[in-house]
C-alpha cells in the first residue's frame, strides 16, 4: 500500500500490516521527493537565491520591450516560470536562468538597457546588480548541480506514462564509474 506521508496514513498502514501481515505500507516517492525539495527551499541561502532569481525574472516578464530584445537573441528559449504547487519548479527556474546567463548579462550591459527608463529605477538597478554578480551565478550553478538528480528522480517517479519502480531500483543501484 502506497500513501502520503501524513501521520494518519502511516498509522493506518501499520494497523493494516498488523492485521494482514502480507500488506506493507510505503510512503509515496513523489511526495517524499517534494518534501526533500521543500526542505532545501526553506534553507535561508536557497530561499534568498530563489528570491533574487525571481526578481530578475519578474523584471523581464513585466517589461515587454526588454523581453522582446531578449527574444531576438540567437537560440533564446523562454525562462521557465515557477509554479505554485511544486517545489521542483524553483530549481528548474534556477537552471533555466543559468542557461540564459550570457543573454542576461549582455542585456544589462547593452546600450539598449542603459538608455531604457527601467535601468534608472531601483528595481532595474537591483536586477542589473544581480545579473552582473558572479557570486549569484556560481550559487545558482551549485544549487542546480546538487538538486538536478533529485528533480530527475521526481520526474521519473511522478510520471503516469509508465511504471517507475524499475527505474527507482536501477537508480538506487547505479554506481558512477570512477
Amino acid at each position: 500500500m502506497v500513501t502520503d506521508n501524513a501521520a494518519a496514513y502511516k498509522l493506518a498502514g501499520s494497523k493494516l500490516h498488523e492485521k494482514y501481515s502480507n500488506i506493507y505500507w510505503s510512503p509515496c516517492a513523489p511526495h517524499c521527493m517534494n518534501l526533500i525539495l521543500k526542505d532545501i527551499c526553506s534553507m535561508s541561502h536557497v530561499s534568498s537565491l530563489a528570491s533574487r532569481a525571481s526578481h530578475v525574472q519578474s523584471i523581464l516578464y513585466n517589461h515587454g520591450v526588454i523581453l522582446s530584445w531578449l527574444r531576438k537573441s540567437d537560440g533564446w528559449k523562454e525562462i521557465v516560470c515557477p509554479g505554485i504547487t511544486r517545489f521542483a519548479t524553483t530549481f528548474i527556474t534556477l537552471q533555466s536562468l543559468c542557461e540564459h546567463r550570457y543573454n542576461l548579462t549582455s542585456l544589462v550591459s547593452s546600450k539598449f538597457f542603459m538608455e531604457h527608463k527601467l535601468s534608472e529605477t531601483t528595481q532595474g538597478r537591483l536586477a542589473s546588480t544581480i545579473v552582473l554578480d558572479c557570486k549569484f551565478w556560481d550559487e545558482c550553478l551549485m544549487i542546480v548541480k546538487v538538486v538536478t538528480p533529485i528533480v530527475k528522480f521526481l520526474r521519473i517517479v511522478d510520471s503516469d506514462e509508465k511504471p517507475s519502480l524499475g527505474y527507482i531500483y536501477e537508480g538506487c543501484l547505479y554506481k558512477r564509474p570512477s
